[in-house]
């Protein structure tokens, strides 16, 4: 559009508020070489996960192309309230026709009842419904930035090259995305168009619960926006759904204290029982292993003779029995019996029997 008629243009569009008209207008010049469309249709978008979805119910007006390619809208039937609408082109034929990719056929802008909007240096329409400069409505102008530049330069960053596996490509691309996606809610300025980027989230249940933190400081945002927005109750009823069920994991992950404690004393005590019985048997053991090595030292500390009286009397035999079966004076055998005492620390026949009950004879040093 030459610059003349551009600032004509843009006169005309304001000289009815100027003048104290409350109706939306939309004014706009396209190029179509291929003359395809003759129509344009405006319609509204109730619900921002509709946004490529037409629905002829949501029909608001209409208005004829020219042959030079301007159009005019206007009327007052429309919500007070700031809401997307749908601008698709039709060709007339058939205008319950949507079409996007490289041939989409509709834009996206945000409209109340005293918007006054001018469209004007598109893309060739006969191509794609892209690339139009907007004035009139700064909302509208960031959801065309949005969807001509923001997400396709998205697309080309994750468009990796080379050898890398085409699963970490696949996460590459999703994360790469969803980090933008949420940065752009986190910095606009304006609610309808951090809204609509939220709708572009790939997986916003994953990102959620992810990270929920970020969308409990996105909601309080966008309230302080518009608490009374429809798109951001609608918003506000998923992710509160959503952040409502990581609540309920997080309090399920929360055991009471009294619990966390009467855990860790029982986990306390089972570990000292069970280390109680091991260095109780390890003890025993150490003992056996001890007690048949002093039992070695003390039976080869006994001489041959010696030997001699201890199985007799083990065998019951009074002492002067063993001194008539030795030979010797009953003197001798008492004394070799002290010394026997002595040297097995023990001082009556009794605890000499009970000592010596589990020696066999093949321990004995003097066979």
């Amino acid at each position: 559009m030459k610059p003349l008629t551009k600032l004509g243009f843009i006169i005309t569009l304001l000289l009815p508020s100027i003048l104290g008209h409350t109706q939306y207008q939309i004014k706009g010049q396209f190029l179509d070489s291929e003359h395809k469309y003759s129509r344009i249709i405006l319609q509204y978008v109730p619900s921002l996960t509709q946004l490529s979805r037409l629905d002829m119910n949501n029909y608001v007006n209409v208005a004829a192309v020219d042959s030079q390619g301007y159009f005019t809208l206007n009327g007052n039937d429309i919500p007070l309230e700031p809401m997307v609408y749908q601008l698709m082109l039709s060709s007339g034929k058939n205008h319950n026709s949507i079409f996007s990719g490289r041939s989409k056929n509709y834009i996206q802008v945000v409209l109340d009842r005293n918007t006054r909007m001018i469209i004007y240096d598109c893309m060739d329409i006969s191509s794609t419904f892209a690339g139009c400069n907007v004035e009139g409505s700064i909302e509208s102008h960031l959801l065309q930035k949005f969807a001509d530049e923001f997400l396709p330069s998205i697309k080309s960053k994750t468009n990796v090259q080379g050898e890398m596996d085409s699963e970490l490509k696949d996460q590459f691309a999703y994360r790469y995305h969803s980090d933008a996606i949420k940065k752009y809610m986190d910095t606009s300025q304006f609610q309808i168009p951090a809204l609509y980027a939220y709708h572009h989230l790939k997986d916003a249940e994953f990102e959620i619960k992810s990270d929920p933190n970020f969308f409990r400081n996105f909601l309080s945002r966008m309230e302080s926006l518009n608490g009374a927005s429809r798109y951001y109750l609608e918003a506000k009823i998923e992710i509160q759904s959503i952040l409502e069920l990581v609540n309920l994991d997080d309090e399920e992950a929360k055991l009471d204290p009294t619990i966390i404690i009467f855990i860790t004393l029982s986990i306390i005590i089972i570990v000292l029982g069970f280390l109680t019985i091991y260095y109780r048997v390890k003890w025993k053991n150490l003992l056996k292993d001890k007690g048949e090595l002093d039992m070695d030292e003390l039976l080869h500390s006994v001489t041959e003779k010696e030997q001699e009286i201890i199985e007799l009397i083990l065998a019951g035999h009074s002492n002067k029995e063993i001194a008539s079966q030795l030979f010797v004076s009953l003197s001798t055998v008492k004394t070799h019996i002290t010394n026997i005492y002595a040297k097995l620390h023990v001082s009556s026949r009794k605890q000499l029997k009970r000592l010596l009950a589990s020696v066999s004879q093949d321990k004995w040093p003097h066979k």
